[in-house]
């Protein structure tokens, strides 16, 4: 099932870049993800099957104010 980011998925989601780290990610990176989940996550999805969160991603974007 693909649903919305909650805060409360965010130790999952973590621990899913750490299983990429660091031969995908980074272990710099994890603080600048936490932030992100924290602050920027509007449009940031997870995918779960049978009850586990097995993947993660979304997407951000800026309007043009031109």
């Amino acid at each position: 099932m693909i649903r919305s980011y909650t805060d409360k998925d965010k130790g999952a989601i973590i621990n899913l870049l750490r299983l990429n780290t660091p031969l995908y990610f980074a272990v710099s990176e994890e603080k600048d993800f936490a932030m992100y989940l924290d602050n920027f996550a509007d449009n940031y999805f997870v995918i779960e099957e049978n009850g586990t969160i097995i993947a993660a991603g979304g997407f951000n974007y800026f309007e043009n104010n031109t």
